[in-house]
């Protein structure tokens, strides 16, 4: 009971601390004032400080807890006060891979020391704490599929093979490794004897570790098998049919033989990745007898000679019959240019 008062209180401070940083915040968002971008990162960063301190140092509570609140509280409703998003976002980006290195650095050295004095019991109750979380998350997910839906703006149901992929790919990071390491450190105020404390930062860090190398390397793996990422049919179709008329007109736009080869390859990553292997052969097939058909054209135009005959409708086979009769008679400097061009 005692713990959950202590975690309510450190919710409630971290909920007020934030909102009176967002009203400050709120009153630092003149866009014509150059340093009101520093002035505003320099305030989210006060209210990370302030939400910390006053709670673990003068309420002696969760900190942790009070800075997450406060976070939630800023992320929720300053966004459109702030100046300078990019400012902001980059700032902050730096402070979470360093805060997270930091962490992960401490959490796994005290970890590692642990694991020599740990009995072999640990280790299966850590994998039997491992599985009962992955079942626990997956249940709750799925059950909270209806309240996930009234979250979406356009209330959308969340898939099954959404909802699994959730449940899957939750990895446990930097906020429970340090309120792990806080328990170890400080036993939760002498509370808690120090074998125990040891056992919850071990458990803990076990649990980071197992959904690192477990589930974040399997998830792309499941987002395949269940189709998570495939584009849907209709758009599929629209996607093919957009294409075969690109496709079609490329060929008869005038352009460098550079920019005619990145038009062509995005088209192919298209075809590739959306119109499906078998019929990106024939369409490939048939867009290169077109290409190359229209290389020659130009390859004759920039030699001066008439071809009217070859854009009006020459078969393609006639064309490279008629393109390596001129490469015959040609000097050596042209048939190095009409090599390169058939090429």
């Amino acid at each position: 009971l005692d713990l959950m008062e202590a975690a309510v209180y450190a919710w409630l401070l971290g909920t007020l601390v934030g909102f009176v940083f967002f009203l400050w915040i709120r009153i630092a968002n003149n866009k014509l004032d150059h340093h009101s971008s520093m002035v505003q990162v320099a305030l989210t960063i006060s209210c990370a400080y302030a939400s910390f301190l006053i709670a673990e140092g003068l309420l002696h509570i969760s900190g942790v807890l009070s800075t997450v609140a406060a976070s939630l509280v800023l992320a929720h409703r300053m966004w459109p006060e702030v100046v300078s998003r990019d400012t902001m976002h980059t700032i902050w980006h730096m402070f979470e891979f360093l805060g997270n290195n930091i962490i992960f650095f401490l959490a796994g050295a005290l970890t590692g020391e642990i694991m020599l004095r740990t009995p072999f019991m640990d280790y299966i109750h850590l994998f039997s704490i491992y599985m009962a979380l992955m079942v626990i998350r997956t249940v709750f997910i799925l059950i909270s599929r209806p309240a996930l839906r009234l979250l979406s703006t356009e209330w959308q149901p969340v898939p099954v093979a959404d909802a699994l992929v959730i449940s899957f790919g939750g990895l446990r990071g930097a906020v429970g490794l340090a309120l792990a390491i806080q328990v170890s450190i400080s036993g939760a105020g002498g509370e808690v004897s120090q074998d125990d404390a040891d056992r919850v930062l071990f458990y803990v860090g076990g649990v980071a570790l197992l959904t690192l190398a477990v589930n974040a390397t399997l998830c792309p793996s499941l987002v395949r098998l269940l189709g998570v990422a495939q584009t849907p049919e209709v758009k599929v179709r629209l996607m093919c049919l957009l294409h075969k008329q690109l496709r079609g007109q490329l060929s008869k736009f005038p352009c460098s033989g550079e920019a005619l080869r990145a038009i062509e390859g995005m088209l192919l990553d298209v075809q590739e990745h959306h119109c499906g292997g078998q019929r990106a052969s024939a369409a490939i097939s048939l867009h290169d007898a077109g290409l190359q058909r229209h290389r020659v054209s130009r390859m004759f135009k920039s030699f001066h000679k008439p071809a009217a005959d070859i854009s009006a409708g020459l078969d393609l086979a006639e064309a490279l019959e008629l393109a390596a009769e001129r490469l015959r008679q040609a000097p050596e400097r042209q048939q190095a240019f009409m090599r390169r061009h058939l090429s």
